[in-house]
Order: C-alpha cells, then sequence, then structure tokens
C-alpha cells in the first residue's frame, strides 16, 4: 500500500508541477536613480510583426520633481545593435484617456529581441535627475498567413521533448518505487 502511495504522489507532485500556470508579467519597470520608467506595449505585450504597435511609458519619479512636458527625452528601438528607430517627441499624450505619460506607435518588423532605450535629461539644470533605461523586448509571435517575416522556430520541438522526458523520468521513477 506504501508503494502505491508514494507511486500517486509522486505523479500528483509532477503534474501539479507541469500543470501549475506561469506568472506573466504585463508590464516592465526599469529604474536609474530617483526614476522608475514603466514599459508596456500594446497588444498585450505580445505584437505581431508587421502590425501597428504602441509602446507606452508610464514614468514614477521618488522626488516628484519629473515632468515630461521639461524632459529632452529620446527613444531609441535596436534590433541586434542596428538603431531602427529615434524619437524625441514623447511628450504628446494620446487624446484618449490613459495612465500612460507617453506613447509612440511602431511596427516591430520581424520576431527577434528588441533593445528599447529611453534617456531623459531637464531642459531646465535641477528640475530632475537625469535618467537612462532600457528593456530587451521580445516579439515572438508568428506573422499572419502568408506573411513572411523573420526565421522560423523550433521551439515547440524542444518544449515536446522537454515534456516527454519529464514523464519518461516520472515513470521510471513510479516503477522503481513500486518495484522495489
Amino acid at each position: 500500500m506504501k508503494k502505491y502511495f508514494l507511486a500517486i504522489l509522486s505523479f500528483v507532485l509532477v503534474s501539479t508541477f507541469l500543470f501549475h500556470p506561469q506568472s506573466v508579467y504585463a508590464h516592465f519597470p526599469a529604474t536609474d536613480g530617483n526614476m522608475t520608467v514603466t514599459l508596456h506595449v500594446d497588444p498585450d505585450d505580445d505584437p505581431v510583426p508587421g502590425q501597428d504597435a504602441t509602446i507606452n511609458f508610464l514614468f514614477d519619479d521618488s522626488t516628484n520633481l519629473f515632468h515630461i512636458a521639461d524632459c529632452e527625452c529620446l527613444v531609441t528601438i535596436a534590433e541586434q545593435g542596428n538603431p531602427l528607430y529615434q524619437n524625441s517627441q514623447i511628450g504628446n499624450k494620446s487624446a484618449l484617456n490613459s495612465i500612460w505619460n507617453a506613447s509612440i506607435p511602431f511596427v516591430f518588423p520581424k520576431r527577434d529581441v528588441y533593445e528599447i532605450s529611453l534617456s531623459g535629461k531637464p531642459k531646465d539644470k535641477n528640475a530632475f535627475q537625469a535618467f537612462s533605461v532600457h528593456w530587451f523586448f521580445r516579439v515572438d509571435q508568428f506573422p499572419k498567413q502568408g506573411q513572411v517575416l523573420g526565421d522560423s522556430d523550433d521551439s515547440f520541438i524542444y518544449f515536446v521533448i522537454a515534456y516527454f522526458s519529464i514523464f519518461l523520468v516520472t515513470g521510471a521513477a513510479v516503477y522503481a518505487i513500486i518495484r522495489f
């Protein structure tokens, strides 16, 4: 009876581990000194290559001295070290009511990891502390049928192999517990 209990307990523990949902973050904070800037990319931090996306920034200055109108801010988006986009006009807030201080439209050209950098310095001396933050943002949605953007992804086959390996090892452990 004890052997069967251990086998069932092992199976339940492994199943719980495999099917437990992972945490997903929809906002990416980055901090430099007193300034924390949160990045969010619409739609749902999972843009499709070749389609419109919106890059949003939320500024939080612990000294409360920061005002976007007083900032010479520069956004740079680079792919594999090659700058694709630079914009210093991020102070214009969308006409929609939003929590975001600044938004810029962008189309990610293909599936890849992009470096999004944001730096800011005050127009008037000592208005707030200058800052520079960056994020590595992965665009990994597959484009719609008929579009050929980026390379294919073989990660699914590794996912399947990993799951089968876990079940194989669990089965071997359960067999060993029951057998001995």
